[in-house]
């Protein structure tokens, strides 16, 4: 079988359906239920193409039966007839040195438990969601 003509991701053209990509997983985690934490919300995936471009991917809830166990961190696939969609959450993004503090002031309106991440780290992950006066609702990862 011939190699097929490759995509990368710097060349990536989100109206056409019949691209091809080889792309590698070099960070794979569930994202958990925010309400169940044993139930599995999406796969969220860092995929890396031959050039070094990374992209982040994720596999949706209704199609977690395809791919769960078929995917895992390090492997390299071939992958045809992507989706894309426009992230649907707002996100806000601050560029500040290191030494910044930022204060936030907001109601916590919902705490999912807290996850472990790898178990030979001691990284743990708290999502919370806030609420300030007018209503807006902000998604906080919290790591430690």
């Amino acid at each position: 079988m011939a190699a097929p003509n490759i995509t990368f991701i710097s060349d990536m053209d989100v109206t056409r359906d019949d691209l091809t990509f080889k792309l590698r997983v070099i960070n794979l985690w569930h994202q958990m239920s925010f309400y169940n934490k044993y139930e599995i919300w999406s796969i969220e995936m860092i995929l890396l193409d031959e050039h070094g471009n990374k992209i982040q991917a994720m596999v949706s809830k209704q199609n977690l039966y395809r791919f769960k166990n078929a995917v895992k961190d390090g492997m390299t696939f071939y992958i045809k007839g992507l989706n894309f969609a426009a992230l649907k959450t707002a996100v806000l993004s601050l560029i500040h040195p290191q030494d910044t503090f930022v204060d936030v002031m907001g109601l916590v309106v919902a705490i999912a438990e807290i996850q472990q991440g790898h178990p030979e780290k001691s990284k743990h992950k708290l999502n919370i969601r806030i609420q300030d006066a007018n209503g807006l609702q902000l998604h906080v990862n919290l790591w430690g």
